[in-house]
């Protein structure tokens, strides 16, 4: 199906292609964190959709009928690609679950559909081809598979991306409210490509709706999709070489431990302030374990800290006053024991009072960007920040910055009003 005066726009998809087809191999080759797997998967998804939409558009289709409705069943996996590609980023600690395999059923349901066309012979496919690529009107209606035609699983593809979408912009949302300012200027530039490509995916959603409903109206709108896909490859890839730095990941915000450390107190004995579970674990790390000078893989040490520090700023499990630190070692995937001595190699720091450094941090955090904070008691502001109770709060504080609540309310609002 040649569609006359596209001539332009067809070099521009064959040229976008060539570009978007390179971008994915090179990327692929480059180290990079896991949740890039499954962007660089969606990128290359629709980079072989807008391939198929080339060779439709100039009626090359007809000559190779095999890729007919290949990038059909594919397009339903790119679409939680990309949402996992946001949570994942967003989430670096989250594992995957088997319950996520669900998300792979429409994918799997229409490749059972289209498996018939699939095993026709080659003389069946051409036939087949050859009439629903008649004109523009006779394509989208054409069965795409047993049951449904392509305009309506453009349809069914459009909602379900619009579902995912709300998804995406559902955790875009969360990590505004929870990350702290400093996290989020630290990763200013990748979660400004999550924002700007979860849009690009938004008024993608937004065109194919427009196409699917006024396509007997004008033809031409049928490359509305067309148009959003080669924006959106294209602005990933400009992305990527001004920003190499996306490549990295969510890097974490270089912690200052030296304050906590030099004004360390000791340990008040028999203290009923303190939680079971930093009793527990005080009393261990002080008593039993043993400060681990050098490390029998220091790269490797340094690489589990960057995790937990990560762990712990997205994910801000200290503002859960129960917290364990088997719960924390089994999140960063080693043994406790071994994240309390990596901890005190890196920090100086037990465990508990590691954790109390970062409640004492969100508290301060707190404190300076939220003016509701001003109004609460003491007791209230301590509970929010995952301490258990005032006492404890009030003993954490004395150890680690050598401070009384009011003395720390005092410094942090005099340097706020300043």
């Amino acid at each position: 199906m040649a569609v006359t005066g596209m001539t332009f726009f067809d070099q521009l998809i064959f040229s976008v292609c060539i570009v978007a087809f390179i971008y994915a191999l090179v990327f692929v080759s480059r180290r990079k964190p896991g949740p890039y797997y499954f962007f660089i998967a969606g990128y290359f998804i629709i980079a072989y959709t807008l391939l198929l939409n080339y060779i439709a558009f100039t009626g090359i289709i007809v000559d190779f009928p095999h890729l007919y409705r290949t990038a059909s069943p594919l397009q339903y996996l790119s679409i939680p690609l990309g949402y996992f590609f946001v949570l994942y980023t967003i989430k670096p600690g989250r594992r995957f679950r088997y319950y996520d395999l669900l998300h792979l059923l429409p994918f799997l349901l229409h490749v059972i559909e289209l498996l018939p066309f699939y095993f026709t012979s080659t003389a069946e496919k051409n036939l087949f081809v050859r009439q629903s690529s008649q004109s523009i009107y006779t394509l989208w209606n054409a069965l795409d598979g047993l049951y449904f035609t392509y305009r309506e699983h453009v349809s069914f593809k459009g909602l379900l991306m619009m579902i995912y979408i709300l998804f995406q912009w559902r955790q875009i949302i969360r990590y505004r409210k929870k990350w702290d300012i400093n996290l989020q200027k630290q990763n200013r530039v990748l979660l400004g490509w999550i924002q700007f490509e979860t849009f690009l995916k938004t008024l993608m959603c937004i065109f194919l709706f427009i196409s699917v409903s006024f396509i007997h109206l004008k033809s031409i709108l049928a490359i509305l999709p067309t148009a959003l896909m080669i924006g959106y490859l294209l602005s990933a890839f400009v992305y990527t070489m001004l920003f190499p730095s996306l490549l990295s990941g969510i890097q974490p915000v270089s912690m200052d431990f030296s304050k906590s450390v030099s004004g360390l107190l000791p340990v008040a004995d028999n203290s009923q302030s303190e939680l079971p579970m930093e009793k527990e674990n005080t009393a261990k790390e002080y008593n039993d374990d043993v400060l681990v000078q050098s490390p029998k893989n220091r790269l490797q040490a340094k690489k589990i800290f960057a995790q937990l520090e990560l762990y712990m700023q997205t994910e801000q499990p200290f503002l859960d006053f129960d917290l364990s630190r088997t719960v924390v070692a089994k999140k960063v995937r080693i043994p406790a024991r071994r994240l309390s001595d990596i901890i005190k190699s890196e920090t100086g720091l037990s465990f508990s009072d590691y954790i109390n450094n970062y409640r004492i941090n969100y508290l301060e955090s707190k404190l300076k960007s939220d003016i509701n904070w001003k109004n609460f008691t003491i007791e209230a502001i301590a509970m929010q920040s995952g301490f258990y109770t005032r006492s404890a709060f009030n003993n954490a504080l004395k150890r680690l910055k050598n401070e009384t609540p009011t003395d720390l309310l005092n410094r942090v609002l005099k340097n706020t009003h300043l």
